[in-house]
């Protein structure tokens, strides 16, 4: 079950940052399309936010990945870099290929996208960083379960 709702929700933030980008040059995709994009990606962050929350093997996955960063520093642990093979931007805990370079293009495209609300609203905005929203999370829950070895 989760790997379809993982699916859904990688499949939304792929189609959201998609119109936010078509939006930039399209004023009727502004005006048709963004809320209902927006208040469906919005609903799936809450979904994901949930179903983390509500799921053991997630929790104690989490729980994990901080052990696994901290390390035996106290808190707040050691910095981490974006360059960083195993905890970066790319790295190898957080995602398949896809979804790492979907969380990338998203982080990387966030100060753009708040740059451009004042010109085309903040809608746009709001569909990048709830899209954003959505793959750091996909990003979390594939962590977790990298690091877990419980049946969800």
């Amino acid at each position: 079950m989760d790997e379809k709702l993982r699916g859904g929700a990688l499949w939304v933030a792929i189609m959201a940052a998609t119109l936010a980008l078509v939006s930039v040059f399209s004023s009727v995709a502004r005006e048709i399309f963004i809320q209902p994009v927006l208040y469906t990606t919005i609903a799936a962050v809450f979904v994901l936010f949930m179903r983390i929350i509500s799921c053991k093997a997630y929790r104690s996955g989490i729980a994990n990945i901080n052990l696994a960063m901290q390390g035996t520093d106290p808190w707040p642990g050691r910095g981490k870099k974006l360059s960083d093979p195993e905890w970066g931007l790319f790295g190898r805990n957080f995602g398949t290929p896809l979804i790492l370079k979907v969380r990338a293009i998203l982080f990387l495209g966030t100060i753009p996208a708040a740059l451009m609300q004042n010109w085309l609203g903040p809608e746009i905005f709001y569909l990048w960083f709830a899209a954003t929203f959505l793959s750091l999370e996909l990003s979390l829950m594939y962590g977790a379960l990298h690091g877990t070895s419980e049946e969800i």
